[in-house]
């Protein structure tokens, strides 16, 4: 693994930089990606950030949407970093292909390496005890005495509060703790981030809640949950993807579930399955297994299956999760 100082040196000796993060980018993968483009700003250095988003939420009034570019040209970027991630599958279906073509790539990541995992970039920094990848800049930008922007402190308090769920979630630590001290002193808009992502709730949004309460199956005693929502009932209730991840940890805060499944249709007959866990049971490894990533206690992967299929599989998974 190389050190902080070559990732600053490989920023510096780079003319165009493009960054990319996993498909589906949460607050974290967003925070990481705008967060890094301005340290790449700071540095002098240009920067485009790459990713599919087809739809719009409140992320929007935190990042600029309209700043985020589509298509790629391996041509035109002689250093291509991936932040967040450091397997080439969980890219957008649309860049897989063309954004490790370069031959500079770095690798910025604090997710679990696998075993048997072939990293997307020769030139790795993935630190798996950081909570978040925006935890990882700010320790960066502390250790190369890089000047932390308000702007850089506010991306990167999203992302740190997206992964550690406003420090509620097990993989907080001291550093977490001492990361935000740093963001805050730097000018961080704590406040409006809080407001946008946890404090504030449409009708709409209620409603979502409503639904998936509805919707919610507690199985084996009720140590296991789980919610599906089809593009049908999407339609439904108006709302796109990202009006279903409010509720991705609605089924794990009931009293008595150890680990919960979220499932939502992104596609005809194609879910991504968001796991939820409390400490002892690891959905992370659960995931892995299935071709996805993550953490102990919140994972992720993606299955084909109509919601028939679907049902009969999480009446197995919910028995296996629970025994390792």
């Amino acid at each position: 693994m190389i050190e902080t100082k070559e990732i600053i040196k490989t920023l510096k000796d780079a003319k165009n930089i493009a960054i990319f993060a996993h498909r589906h980018p949460d607050a974290d993968a967003y925070g990481s990606m705008f967060g890094l483009r301005e340290i790449c700003r700071i540095l002098g250095k240009d920067a485009d950030i790459f990713a599919i988003c087809n739809y719009s939420n409140d992320m929007t009034k935190i990042f600029n949407y309209d700043e985020i570019k589509q298509d790629f040209n391996p041509e035109e970027y002689d250093l291509v970093v991936f932040v967040d991630m450091h397997l080439q599958f969980r890219l957008d279906a649309k860049h897989i292909d063309l954004a490790v073509k370069p031959a500079n790539k770095l690798c910025i990541d604090h997710h679990p390496i696998g075993e048997d995992d072939v990293m997307v970039a020769e030139k790795c920094y993935v630190k798996q005890v950081a909570a978040a990848c925006c935890q990882i800049l700010c320790e960066i930008c502390q250790a190369e005495n890089i000047e932390i922007t308000p702007t850089l402190a506010t991306y990167l308090w999203a992302g740190l509060m997206g992964d550690t769920n406003r420090f509620l979630n097990s993989n907080v630590t001291p550093e977490v703790f001492e990361c935000a001290k740093v963001l805050m002193q730097a000018g961080a808009e704590v406040q409006r981030v809080y407001e946008i992502m946890f404090k504030s709730m449409t009708m709409q949004q209620l409603q979502v809640k409503n639904t998936a309460a509805r919707k919610l199956v507690l199985k084996e005693d009720g140590k296991v949950a789980y919610i599906v929502f089809t593009i049908k009932d999407m339609k439904k209730l108006g709302i796109d993807l990202d009006g279903v991840k409010r509720v991705s940890d609605l089924a794990i805060k009931i009293e008595g579930v150890q680990a919960a499944f979220l499932c939502t249709e992104y596609q005809k007959n194609h879910f991504k399955i968001s796991m939820r866990s409390m400490e002892g049971v690891d959905v992370g490894a659960f995931a892995a297994k299935n071709g996805g990533g993550g953490h102990v206690c919140a994972a992720a992967f993606e299955i084909d299956a109509t919601k028939r299929q679907l049902i009969s599989k999480l009446n197995d998974w919910c028995k296996e999760i629970l025994n390792g």
